[in-house]
């Protein structure tokens, strides 16, 4: 399917989405109160595609106690939900790929995310009982002490050992769209809230030959090597928190430290998951509005938020919770919407509290 016709279908189901989903009356996004604990009932509708954004049908897409399958074109959504109105998460599941969580603060009027799934396979497998490393080619790595595999009911477990292992480099652009959660929202020891800013992730995931889920025990800790990207090495700490992903409530937690050698992020762990080296800033907000080369608005775009993404609304309005004090750009990225991009747009890096509004970002014309 040629670029075009993927623009005008994933338009065509963006535009059905948004009018069933509905928009405030001036087009504007209205975030509700982040410090509001309560509940509010709203719509939150989307698409699950691969990292080629071809559409998966018959993933398994939960919210809140309501289950829906995606459809043919990837489709999915739940209507009249009742979500936390701080902040709701998505999952979406389904055999041969990663589970693919997105956050996202409950908006005037509904949600529309893209939810995109990473492709799961078995990329090392060892043997539990003398342990063993696994190596991936830009010099990450995760060592398995012997002895230390457990299965779910946290029992010793004897045998080959099946290991997914995969590296995610904060600096590539697909990295805004498969990160775990999404928005980079984080729960810090304290219990404070913080926005993300990585140095690399690495996925880990151990499964029996049959498939039984393994981790390993808190008394015999695994070591994981992460690479700094280049670009990021000179402006990387000298030590850093490491953040798990928390699939129950959909954020990061912190748990340990990494120390920085060389261009390397080194850190133990006592279990697996995903784990983040990242820098915690305090909440801030950029908005926004995305419009094509005759200045209409633009809807269902995905926006490049720095680490993270949105997706603008019917108006092509967008708003984004970010770190403070990080520079990053905002940008439209052609890899993640079928073929249209803009230039660029810098944002300085804010303070606690502040909302930024971003210059117009205009689409280039075909």
């Amino acid at each position: 399917m040629n670029n075009i016709l993927k623009i005008v279908l994933f338009l065509n189901l963006v535009l059905i989405i948004l009018s069933v989903v509905g928009c405030s009356e001036d087009g504007s996004i209205n975030p509700t109160n982040p410090n509001n604990n309560g509940s509010v009932t709203t719509t939150i509708s989307g698409i699950v595609v691969n990292v080629n954004n071809e559409p998966i049908q018959g993933a398994t897409v939960t919210a809140y106690g309501q289950v829906k399958t995606s459809g043919a074109n990837g489709e999915f959504m739940f209507t009249n939900i009742s979500v936390p109105q701080d902040r709701f998460f998505v999952k979406a599941e389904k055999s041969g790929y990663f589970t693919a969580t997105r956050g996202d603060q409950p908006i005037s009027g509904g949600n529309v995310l893209k939810i995109t799934m990473m492709p799961k396979s078995v990329t090392h497998t060892i043997n539990s009982t003398s342990g063993g490393t696994a190596d991936l080619g830009n010099g990450s790595k995760v060592e398995i002490q012997p002895g230390s595999v457990v299965n779910s009911s946290g029992t010793a477990y004897d045998g080959p050992v099946n290991m997914s292992v995969v590296y995610m480099d904060p600096t590539d652009v697909k990295f805004s769209e498969t990160v775990a959660g999404g928005d980079m929202m984080a729960r810090r020891s304290d219990s404070t809230d913080a926005v993300l800013y990585s140095y690399g992730i690495m996925k880990v995931e151990m499964e029996s030959p049959s498939g039984e889920k393994l981790n390993v025990t808190g008394g015999k800790p695994s070591t994981i090597t992460t690479t700094i990207p280049a670009e990021l090495v000179a402006q990387a700490p000298a030590t850093i928190p490491l953040w798990y992903f928390d699939e129950n409530t959909g954020l990061w937690r912190e748990e340990g430290v990494a120390t920085k050698q060389g261009n390397k992020y080194v850190g133990t762990v006592n279990h697996f998951t995903d784990w983040n080296n990242d820098y915690p800033g305090y909440l801030t907000r950029v908005e926004g509005k995305v419009v094509d080369c005759q200045n209409q608005p633009m809807p269902g775009i995905v926006v490049k938020v720095g680490q993270t993404v949105t997706v603008t609304n019917e108006f092509g309005n967008y708003v984004r919770t970010v770190p403070t004090g990080v520079d990053f750009e905002v940008s439209v990225e052609p890899s993640q919407n079928f073929g249209m991009g803009s230039a660029p747009i810098m944002v300085p890096a804010l303070t606690q509290n502040q909302v930024y509004q971003v210059p117009l970002c205009q689409l280039a014309c075909f």
